[in-house]
């Protein structure tokens, strides 16, 4: 995934995601590509950076792995472990963007 400096997709591209580095949701808006959505999110990664990425295609599944902040394995080394809001969620980009469905938050 390709963090960018803004919400628009043609914004300047920041740095490429790992497939396991993890990212904290801070807000969350909406972008027509070709008449299409693209859910986009603005993130602050481990190291950081703060940009936006797309969450979704309009044809496919969410392209990150979700992790609710009240569980046991959000504290876990490696995982966010800081307080959260309802507006906050910690993710990852997906091991494979293969379009498999998996739960979403």
């Amino acid at each position: 995934l390709v963090l960018r400096a803004g919400m628009e997709l043609d914004s300047e591209s920041l740095c490429e995601l790992s497939k396991r580095e993890e990212v904290l949701v801070l807000d969350m808006g909406l972008v027509l590509r070709d008449g299409q959505p693209r859910l986009r999110a603005k993130v602050r990664t481990d190291s950081g950076a703060l940009g936006w990425l797309t969450m979704e295609l309009p044809s496919g599944p969410p392209m990150l792995d979700s992790m609710n902040l009240l569980s046991v394995r959000a504290v876990k080394p490696g995982c966010f472990s800081k307080g959260a809001s309802s507006r906050v969620a910690r993710m990852r980009p997906r091991a494979s963007v293969s379009h498999e469905r998996n739960e979403v938050w």
